[in-house]
């Protein structure tokens, strides 16, 4: 991974336009980006990952280059890569938006079709599994444990 370009753009205009000449092509790159109290003009994590997921991209690993500089690994989506409810919340707006690219479109679609765009909904609604729930009934100490721990999520 380390072998891939690493690109720096100051808006999320300029990240667009590379990704609509390259998003097909290229297996995945690294975006520099800068804190926001820097003086250096930057695109924002937000405003990246929403440009990457209109042409069927998604952010991935992070790594601290010091100087509040970091670069942050972006590529395409695979096919079975789950969704969280943001990125869903992300695709919906910028549907309504009308700023998804048509390779967008395709891997929502994909990932309704095989499952993986439900694929978290109950870990995120935290929902206990049927047999976590049996196991809990047989040790109330943990179940009172994880209910602790549940209460402190957003």
């Amino acid at each position: 991974m380390d072998d891939k370009p690493h690109l720096y753009f100051k808006t999320d205009t300029e990240w667009r336009k590379w990704l609509l000449e390259n998003h097909n092509e290229s297996d995945g790159v690294h975006l520099i980006l800068y804190k926001v109290n820097l003086d250096i003009p930057s695109m924002r994590w937000e405003e990246a990952v929403k440009v990457a997921l209109c042409f069927g991209w998604i952010d991935s690993t992070v790594k601290s280059l010091g100087d509040g500089k970091r670069r942050q690994y972006f590529c395409p989506r695979k096919p079975k890569s789950v969704w969280s409810a943001l990125n869903k919340k992300y695709i919906k707006e910028l549907t309504t938006s009308n700023l998804i690219h048509p390779a967008g479109i395709a891997s929502v679609e994909i990932a309704k079709k095989n499952g993986s765009w439900n694929a978290l909904d109950a870990v995120e609604n935290l929902i206990i599994p049927k047999d976590l729930q049996i196991e809990f009934e047989k040790n109330p100490t943990a179940l009172n444990n994880f209910s602790k721990f549940c209460s402190l999520l957003p």
